[in-house]
């Protein structure tokens, strides 16, 4: 019976868990993207602290460069992109206004089709005039959306410096509920899941990166009309797993269908297939090349990619299927840590290995009478902080030795 009552007891409060989280998303959403945010950002600091850099120096560096490359990146897109989308409004009447005629002048269903869509003129006033308050109030709230997203990505960012600058503190706190046995794994799985995914994250930013300027500079040479558009395009769809491609390759599919059969005739006959075969090749430079070199597949298996992607899109839609690379990742790398040989007690130790730990209490009560000496050297509240932590650590020092 009282086995029944634990059980149901662990039961109620893991369903009250998730429940007190749906009810407080939106602060778990934003505890999430700041410790993906710092997951992102450790590696470069890591590197720089291996330079000889200060972790407050790095910090800085990291996340300057990150906004800034952010700041730029927008900026550098933003004007091309708003007179390329201007353009595109005005093209939509022209492309219906020649696609009807088209089927007007065919056979069979084309006709009939033609008859039941709106005029070239009524869509031209439709596009133009105030029918469209519909239209204007959906793009007022997906720009409002846009800001309120905006909003929370600042906060999570803000989140991820403090995260990132006192990781240890943090560290201890969340381990410090976890009975003292199972620390130290708890530690060394949570920071396997953080590299894992962080390492993940970086090499899709980049190559989306790499990938949006290499399919802009491409489109502009071969002389695709919307470069900018479609290589924004192009790099959000790499994104996308599996079917990201076709995101991007369907459309110019389309339109190259549409410029054989005629209905762009202004247009070169072969600068969408040329396209087409250049985004080809970019997606599969950046599949076999570019992420070979950032992040090893092999990480996780593509079977469990794929049957977590199943379950994701089928209760969350689009974004589960962003969420579900990551997410395998992570669970790949949770079991691999579960499964991995646990850590040799220290009853297992030998005589040899228990001589050289006394050894090695000796040599730290050197260092730490060392750092005692010179801790007097310093101002006052430094003096004194370093002195009272000298002190317990010569007590825990002296009754390690004594074990």
């Amino acid at each position: 019976m009282r086995r029944v009552a634990t059980i149901v007891a662990v039961v109620l409060g893991i369903l009250t868990l998730f429940a007190i989280a749906w009810q407080l998303r939106s602060i778990v959403l934003l505890f999430m993207m700041s410790v993906i945010i710092a997951a992102i950002a450790r590696r470069p600091i890591d590197r720089l602290m291996n330079r000889k850099v200060s972790r407050s120096v790095a910090i800085l560096i990291v996340y300057l460069l990150g906004i800034g490359g952010l700041v730029a990146i927008i900026y550098g897109v933003s004007g091309p992109l708003a007179a390329e989308l201007t353009a595109v409004s005005q093209n939509i009447v022209n492309g219906y206004s020649k696609l009807q005629s088209t089927w007007q002048s065919g056979s069979r269903i084309g006709p009939v089709v033609s008859n039941r869509l709106p005029s070239p003129e009524q869509f031209a006033t439709f596009i133009g005039s105030d029918e469209t308050a519909a239209l204007t109030q959906v793009l007022l709230g997906a720009t409002q959306g846009f800001f309120n997203g905006l909003t929370q990505f600042l906060l999570a960012l803000v989140v991820s410096i403090y995260w990132t600058a006192d990781q240890l503190r943090f560290e201890r706190l969340w381990l410090s509920l976890l009975p003292a046995g199972g620390r130290a794994r708890a530690r060394n799985i949570w920071r396997s899941l953080e590299l894992g995914v962080g390492a993940y994250l970086r090499s899709e930013l980049l190559q989306s990166l790499l990938a949006g300027l290499l399919l802009i500079g491409g489109y502009w040479l071969i002389g695709l009309p919307y470069p900018f558009l479609w290589g924004l395009i192009g790099a959000l769809a790499w994104i996308v797993p599996l079917v990201g491609a076709l995101v991007t390759l369907v459309p110019l599919a389309f339109i190259a269908w549409l410029n054989f059969t005629g209905v762009e005739a202004s247009l070169s006959t072969f600068v969408y297939p040329a396209a087409i075969l250049y985004t080809i090749a970019i997606y599969l430079l950046m599949e076999f090349a570019i992420e070979q070199r950032l992040y090893k597949r092999d990480r996780y298996g593509r079977v469990l990619v794929l049957v977590v992607m199943l379950a994701m899109v089928s209760g969350f839609g689009f974004l589960g299927l962003l969420v579900a690379p990551p997410l395998a990742t992570a669970i790949q790398i949770f079991v691999n840590e579960m499964f991995s040989p646990p850590l040799p007690s220290p009853e297992a130790q030998t005589t040899a290995q228990v001589t050289g730990s006394i050894m090695d209490v000796d040599t730290l009560q050197t260092r730490l009478a060392e750092v005692q000496r010179q801790a007097g050297n310093l101002k006052m509240p430094a003096s004194l902080r370093i002195t009272s932590m000298s002190e317990r650590l010569a007590g825990l020092l002296e009754k390690a030795k004594q074990i």
